[in-house]
């Protein structure tokens, strides 16, 4: 977790790349297809990729105790980087279903 919030947390969408790919190899996670598209996909969640999205009033605090509090149902401190991967997918499929029933 710890490699993983370094990587989302880079300056630079050079930096991000750099230190993903760092990642799945150091995980061997790079046949993954889920985490492939978890990188296709980084401009919708990655902090690096949003420094320009409107989030209506909503705060980088609120948003990472939002986060957060998703997390914490799923991923805990023993959690390994492959588990993450796979309970991320469980997370944002209940984002979606929430969304929805809003």
């Amino acid at each position: 977790m710890v490699k993983f919030n370094k990587c989302i947390k880079s300056w630079t969408e050079e930096q991000f790349e750099k230190r993903w790919w760092k990642l799945l190899d150091r995980f061997h996670l790079r046949e993954v297809e889920w985490v492939q598209s978890l990188f296709e996909d980084g401009k919708y969640w990655v902090p690096t990729f949003m420094r320009d999205v409107f989030f209506a009033g909503l705060s980088t605090i609120s948003r990472s105790e939002s986060l957060t509090s998703s997390y914490d149902k799923y991923v805990h401190a023993e959690t390994s980087m492959r588990e993450f991967i796979e309970q991320y997918k469980m997370i944002v499929e209940d984002r979606y279903e929430k969304d929805a029933k809003a």
